[in-house]
């Protein structure tokens, strides 16, 4: 008996902390709790909480409304103000661009010693693609070698392309049109085949032997956000230091990779800093789990 209240009374005090924590903490987030595979299509959705000292928010999907990454930040603290804090203006004010991409299987390998690269980025507002990847060199793929196996190579629109092919597939919940994709594959490829064909022209001196095969399959993809947009390019993150509420991610900067790894090391690093200066303003004192 003496053991069973001993029990109750250590899971009263931890229910107390519990509650004293979530007082004390800024943040309140909420997000839908993972249905098991196995679970019905009409099965209800369970809505689970946390709450946090501080909390980093790297994706703008998370804010917007039937996205599979949602989540809802509240504020949990009531000393907050009842204004929306910089960092959720900052994502609720990103917009999301639309991009193309198209996938080519050409028979063998481009030889390195005409394509030296894996990755090329095209300048250029006239480009129509901006990216060019040979797929078949990422970890864990097959790589051709030496002609005798086939290659895949991978070309990402420019944003200007993809909006003037955004009105061949507009965006639907469906999938988009067979022939806008076919127009839309054929466009990007043919621009991604003349700059091959200009680096392979290159490497060779400007041999005849040096062209870029016919592929022999296309296949093009339409992606509705493919990337996201900042108003504000100068900026690295956005932080409210007395909420300890940062965002960062690719919505900031050049929306680019640099931009996204630059940005979390600079938020991480003011948000520290934000963590260190509450924490010694406030004389060490306690709170909810800290998420950084």
């Amino acid at each position: 008996e003496e053991e069973e209240e001993e029990e109750e009374e250590e899971e009263e005090e931890d229910e107390e902390e519990e509650k004293e924590g979530q007082k004390l903490a800024s943040w309140k987030v909420s997000a839908r709790k993972p249905q098991p595979a196995a679970a019905p299509r009409d099965a209800p959705e369970e809505i689970e909480s946390s709450f946090f000292d501080a909390v980093v928010l790297s994706d703008a999907s998370v804010l917007r409304a039937g996205s599979a990454s949602a989540v809802k930040v509240e504020m949990g603290g009531d000393s907050l103000s009842s204004s929306t804090p910089a960092p959720l203006g900052a994502l609720a004010r990103s917009k999301r661009a639309p991009l193309f991409s198209v996938a080519a299987l050409l028979p063998g390998s481009l030889s390195r010693d005409l394509i030296p690269f894996d990755v090329a980025v095209i300048k250029g507002k006239k480009s129509d693609v901006a990216v060019l990847v040979r797929e078949s060199a990422k970890p864990g793929r097959r790589e051709g070698k030496g002609g005798g196996e086939n290659e895949v190579w991978v070309a990402i629109s420019s944003g200007g392309a993809a909006a003037e092919l955004l009105a061949l597939a507009p965006p639907s919940k469906g999938a988009p049109p067979p022939e806008a994709l076919e127009k839309a594959a054929e466009r990007l490829w043919g621009a991604a085949s003349r700059a091959l064909q200009k680096a392979a022209a290159a490497g060779s001196g400007g041999a005849k032997d040096s062209a870029v095969p016919a592929p022999l399959a296309l296949r093009a993809q339409r992606w509705g956000a493919g990337v996201e947009t900042n108003a504000d390019a100068s900026s690295l993150f956005s932080l409210d230091s007395g909420s300890l509420l940062v965002a960062c991610g690719d919505v900031f900067g050049k929306g680019d990779a640099a931009s996204a790894l630059l940005s979390g090391v600079a938020a991480g690093e003011a948000l520290l800093r934000a963590a260190a200066e509450k924490r010694s303003g406030r004389g060490g004192g306690g709170g909810a789990r800290s998420s950084l």
